[in-house]
């Protein structure tokens, strides 16, 4: 048929009808394409949506699995009553293997004066702080986000789910502020904590590990510290 290719766009347009300079049994054939043309289009459309759905489907399912994993006592820092390192591993390893082709992003925050607290106010109000701020952030997470303490230190690290740039700056934004504007009240003095902020957005592909992703946000947050003003560094 000789209209096939130029005509294309034409039959388009005119949603299957044969054009009027052809012969009876082009028209057929014309009709036969039409027909196999939009089944094609309306297989693709629910071939797109089913994509879709089960997509987000799957999501759902990761996010509810992993509140029930969350909320095991092994997994749990004993110290700030969130995500230890380990579970927070495990999950991110999860997403990874889950979730290809997408980013992910990790904020990183480091309490810049915790070491002064602890050295003028004591251990205990040092790890009052570190409770104040884990409720902070615990509390203002996305779901399918997940947030830990990285044990033993004054660091926090934030997974941040199907993440773009403008949304783990956004994120990483609101957090700063709103812990950087809150206090602890010690001995009737008020104590507000100042931070570091590290950002690493990466996307997913088969050489991506939860245990390098980690190490890559903790060199964010040192890259952060030499800064005289809290800064947010990301980190390729």
């Amino acid at each position: 048929m000789t209209y096939a290719d130029s005509d294309r766009l034409e039959f388009l347009e005119s949603q299957g009808k044969a054009p009027d300079k052809c012969t009876t049994d082009i028209k057929l054939l014309w009709n036969r394409l039409a027909k196999l043309s939009l089944a094609y289009q309306s297989a693709s459309e629910e071939i797109h949506e089913l994509s879709s759905s089960s997509s987000k489907d799957i999501r759902k399912v990761v996010v509810e699995l992993r509140k029930k994993n969350l909320n095991k006592s092994h997994n749990i820092d004993p110290l700030t009553g969130i995500t230890n390192q380990n579970c927070f591993t495990l999950e991110l390893e999860k997403s990874l293997r889950i979730y290809k082709n997408e980013y992910v992003g990790i904020i990183s925050f480091e309490i810049r004066n915790y070491a002064y607290i602890v050295t003028t106010k004591g251990q205990e109000a040092g790890n009052e702080f570190l409770k104040h701020v884990a409720i902070i952030l615990n509390e203002n997470l996305r779901a399918g986000d997940m947030v830990m303490h990285f044990k033993d230190t004054n660091r926090f690290a934030i997974y941040i789910d199907d993440c773009d740039e403008k949304t783990l700056q956004g994120t990483a934004h609101k957090l700063h502020e709103l812990i950087e504007s809150s206090a602890i009240i010690w001995k009737d003095e008020p104590i507000s904590p100042e931070l570091s902020v590290g950002l690493l957005i990466d996307k997913i592909d088969k050489n991506s590990s939860a245990e390098q992703l980690i190490i890559e946000a903790e060199q964010a947050i040192k890259l952060a510290r030499p800064e005289p003003q809290n800064t947010k560094v990301i980190a390729a």
